[in-house]
């Protein structure tokens, strides 16, 4: 029986690996399945580089959500993976056949759920009583709600009730796979130019400073918005500036003047950045843009 909204088989597995806490699935495996295509099949491949592609209106949104990691096996390269929740995302943006059978079966089980549709009953208890890994990773997503990966705003509360420096590390990993299209993971600090306890010194010594200038408005780790001066939209599409990842390039800003900051980058800026900000580690003073 096909049992979940994805409309796969319960018995139906992905190559999974628990990342940070967090369980996450291959893209690949995934979409071949649901799309009917063998293992070894580019179809997957090729659909995920359209869908990321720098002029897919989804990319954003996908990258937000996705994790590159190695599973087990000789000769493995590094595959986008999703928790359960982000494949749900990523069905609904694929086009096609599947992705409406998806949006199908979503509306039945709704106006199942709103109609008091009591055959439901025997189908629940039936998937809570099965082991396949299907009926895991779903348990796994309840439990937890919305996983951190799939949540901007969970994920920045975290980041401020850490005491290590675990939030740091995957916000550092998350912008460099923004710019890069991949997760380059431990090389990370090579961008970043510093260690992670420096940029974590760095962004709290840049609140300290905002904070006296603005009193009635402080910053704090649960708060800000972790900005880069030099937007990464700014780069041309298809090309990579290592600067915009360097530490002296991020600063911390209130969700209001970040969002009023955009992507917005003149030559001005350009000219400004360069001879004040770009690895000038005295520069302690939030930056927006001419006429942000």
């Amino acid at each position: 029986m096909h049992v979940s909204l994805f409309n796969i088989d319960g018995n139906a597995a992905f190559r999974g690996k628990t990342v940070d806490g967090v369980l996450v699935f291959s893209v690949f495996d995934f979409v071949n399945y649901v799309c009917g295509k063998t293992r070894t099949n580019s179809y997957a491949r090729v659909t995920w580089q359209r869908l990321i592609h720098p002029r897919s209106l989804h990319r954003d949104e996908l990258l937000r959500i996705t994790r590159y990691v190695r599973y087990d096996g000789r000769g493995q390269q590094a595959t986008p993976a999703m928790t359960m929740c982000g494949l749900q995302v990523l069905l609904q943006i694929m086009e096609g056949k599947v992705a409406d059978r998806f949006r199908q079966a979503m509306r039945s089980v709704f106006n199942r759920y709103m109609a008091g549709d009591t055959s439901m009953i025997s189908e629940v208890e039936a998937n809570a009583a099965s082991d396949a890994p299907i009926h895991s990773a779903y348990r796994q997503v309840l439990a937890g709600d919305i996983p951190m990966s799939d949540c901007p705003e969970a994920k920045r509360r975290k980041l401020a009730a850490e005491s290590d420096l675990g939030g740091v590390h995957s916000f550092v990993r998350m912008q460099h796979q923004r710019a890069l299209g991949r997760l380059i993971n431990d090389d990370s600090h090579l961008f970043l130019g510093c260690s992670e306890a420096d940029f974590k010194a760095h962004i709290q010594h840049k609140m300290d400073v905002y904070n006296q200038a603005h009193p009635g408005e402080p910053l704090t780790w649960a708060t800000i918005h972790l900005d880069h001066i030099k937007p990464i939209a700014s780069v041309p599409a298809g090309h990579f500036d290592p600067d915009v990842l360097h530490y002296t390039n991020i600063q911390p800003l209130s969700a209001q003047d970040n969002l009023r900051k955009g992507a917005r980058w003149s030559l001005a800026d350009e000219a400004f950045w360069r001879q004040h900000i770009f690895r000038n580690h005295a520069w302690d003073q939030v930056y927006l843009p001419c006429e942000a």
